[in-house]
């Protein structure tokens, strides 16, 4: 009786082990993908600061790639 509620006990913590191992992978992936959509928003920030900055001081400021 005691092996059957010991392995139950187990199958328990090995589901509930597999439900984090998966809700931690879909949050990992849903910030890398908001920190792939900040990390472009910021370079059009730039860009469009640069340009702003360009065009007050009539100078050409734009970076050399």
């Amino acid at each position: 009786m005691a092996a059957t509620n010991l392995e139950n006990q187990l199958h328990s913590a090995q589901k509930n082990l597999l439900f984090l191992q998966r809700e931690h992978a879909g949050t990992l992936k849903g910030l890398h993908a908001e920190i792939r959509r900040l990390q472009q928003h910021c370079t059009d920030l730039t860009y469009e600061l640069t340009l702003k900055s360009a065009d007050q001081t009539g100078k050409d400021v734009l970076p050399e790639s």
